[in-house]
């Protein structure tokens, strides 16, 4: 038996310990690595998610009829195509047909 044959087999050289080093540096770094485009990668799903969403509820209408805060004096109106109080004031009412009434009787029974 050399002298070299006389240590523990279970202690690693410097060598070995530099080596372990450096591969645990590189693994630790690509984990990282990983972590950090893992991360990304669920902020993207994350906006493209909320992106569907809000575009979703934008395109579903309303219940609530448009208002419009702009009063009409005269002319006629844009939105609506009626003619304004102003306006319609000085036309004549369109004359309507007369139907006649129908004829109603009333009886009154007096008993003594």
């Amino acid at each position: 038996m050399s002298a070299d044959d006389s240590r523990k087999p279970d202690l690693p050289t410097a060598t070995e310990n530099a080596l372990l080093t450096q591969f645990a540096r590189a693994y630790l770094q690509q984990q990282r690595s990983e972590q950090r485009w893992r991360w990304f990668w669920r902020l993207v799903w994350l906006f493209v998610a909320a992106s569907i969403i809000w575009g979703t509820i934008q395109t579903v209408p309303s219940a609530k009829a448009p208002v419009s805060l702009k009063p009409t004096t005269s002319g006629m109106s844009i939105e609506t195509g009626w003619p304004s109080i102003a306006a319609s004031a000085s036309i004549p009412p369109t004359p309507q047909p007369r139907t006649p009434r129908p004829l109603i009787m009333v009886v009154w029974l007096s008993v003594p």
